[in-house]
């Protein structure tokens, strides 16, 4: 069964539900609000569904941030939906097109409509909200734009308004403004629906995939200080506890030596496991039991071959990082994941992208070093970065960050626009920024 949450104001939803029948293993789930910026918290009520269907740009737009591991999407507000609206206009309602307030995510919509259909909208007021699409110019604000129609039908210089929002809609009638809200087409809606159940099927074939986990018991360093030749640890306590956590996740263990163990199950497994709060302390419980360190490599794969292989590359990056237990996952397309017990970072360890292979190419870097360096880029907030931030985001050395930098400055991927003095004495830091894209 594929459940699909709709997120959106109540009236829209008759619309999406008359679909329920498309397919038997489907249930749609509505999730309403009564303002837009409202659709962030909804989020926080919806249990146990696959796909995420919102019904405009407007609430995706204010829930995107919070949206974790579900796949999104929705049913977009176009060129499409303002045309069939101002037909609307022409044919049903005799209002004359000089006299009309707009409001639409891109201005450009009106542009291009009014060409194709031979209209002069030179007289529109418009009023776009582009940030929603573009994530930048202007901004979203729905009391702005009620305001906005609310101060031309006041001063008479409109005789309807056109709103692609619902809520602006309602606020509008309410004050007695002659207002329609935008149309929809029926294809856009039922598209976007069964887009929506092919996120779900691709999710579920996901879940079903070969996963495979590795972990290893670092037992060196606790040895060395002991001075015993092995760790003295209660074996059956680990075992149980790693049945308890199989068990969880319908998946079987298997020792392969006195200090590595084999975990085989699926994808959906593992996932529930790593994104589950509640399960985060599990590496925590493992290491109390050895009193060491331990590292997790998770691998999921098409066939189990591809799963063990992605699983051995992952548990090679959880042991980059020293002196602490940590676990990641390597997916069947090469993007590693992780630590997932601490700020979690993915990059590609191969890649199509022209450009990430020439930045390679060019610096002797390895493209999974890029992708991190531009994964990293992406999420700060800070666009400028010293060479010890960086050895710490990539868990190396600074010696090793000044060295990468170095490959990228010689080919002005990077440059240096300024310098920082931490301390009294020493050495000022350069400061770079990334010049990638």
């Amino acid at each position: 069964m594929i459940r699909i949450a709709i997120i959106g104001p109540e009236g829209q939803f008759p619309r999406i539900l008359k679909y329920s029948d498309l397919r038997e293993d489907i249930e749609l789930i509505p999730y309403p609000y009564k303002k837009p910026e409202e659709s962030s918290n909804v989020l926080k009520e919806i249990i146990n569904c696959d796909v995420l269907l919102f019904t405009g740009p407007v609430p995706y737009f204010f829930a995107k941030e919070k949206i974790k591991h579900q796949p999104a999407l929705y049913i977009p507000v176009d060129e499409y939906s303002l045309t069939l609206s101002l037909l609307d206009i022409k044919l049903n309602y005799n209002k004359e097109f000089q006299e009309l307030s707009i409001d639409v995510p891109k201005e450009d919509y009106i542009r291009q409509v009014a060409d194709e259909l031979k209209i002069d909208s030179s007289s529109w007021f418009v009023k776009d909200y582009s940030q929603i699409i573009n994530n930048e110019g202007t901004l979203f604000d729905t009391d702005d734009i009620i305001r906005f129609h609310q101060e031309l039908w006041e001063q008479k210089k409109i005789s309807l308004v056109l709103t692609s929002i619902d809520y602006v809609y309602v606020h509008l009638q309410k004050q007695g403004i002659p207002c329609l809200n935008m149309s929809i087409p029926e294809k856009s809606v039922k598209d976007t629906l069964v887009k929506a159940i092919g996120y779900g099927d691709l999710l579920i074939s996901q879940h079903a995939q070969i996963a495979v986990g590795f972990l290893s018991i670092n037992q060196s360093s606790e040895v060395e200080k002991s001075g015993s030749d092995s760790l003295n640890f209660n074996f059956d306590l680990l075992f149980q506890e790693l049945i308890n956590i199989t068990h969880k996740i319908d998946a079987s263990v298997q020792q392969l030596s006195p200090y590595q163990f084999m975990l085989y199950g699926t994808r959906g497994g593992i996932e529930y496991l790593t994104n589950s709060n509640e399960n985060r302390d599990i590496l925590t419980k493992m290491e109390q039991i050895v009193g060491c360190t331990i590292n997790i490599g998770f691998g999921f794969g098409r066939t189990a071959k591809e799963a063990e292989a992605n699983a051995n590359i992952a548990l090679l990056h959880a042991k980059e990082i020293p002196n602490k237990s940590t676990a990641f996952i390597v997916t069947e397309e090469k993007k590693v994941l992780g630590p997932i017990n601490g700020e979690k970072k993915n990059y590609q360890l191969k890649t199509e992208d022209k450009q990430i292979l020439n930045i390679a190419k060019e610096t002797g870097t390895s493209v999974a070093t890029i992708t991190k360096l531009i994964e990293w880029a992406s999420i700060r907030k800070q666009t400028s970065f010293t060479a010890h931030e960086l050895a710490e985001y990539l868990q190396v050395t600074r010696r090793s960050a000044e060295r990468i930098l170095k490959k990228l400055l010689d080919h002005h991927f990077v440059k240096i626009v300024g310098e920082e003095q931490p301390f009294l004495k020493g050495r000022p830091r350069s400061v770079y920024k990334m010049n990638m894209y």
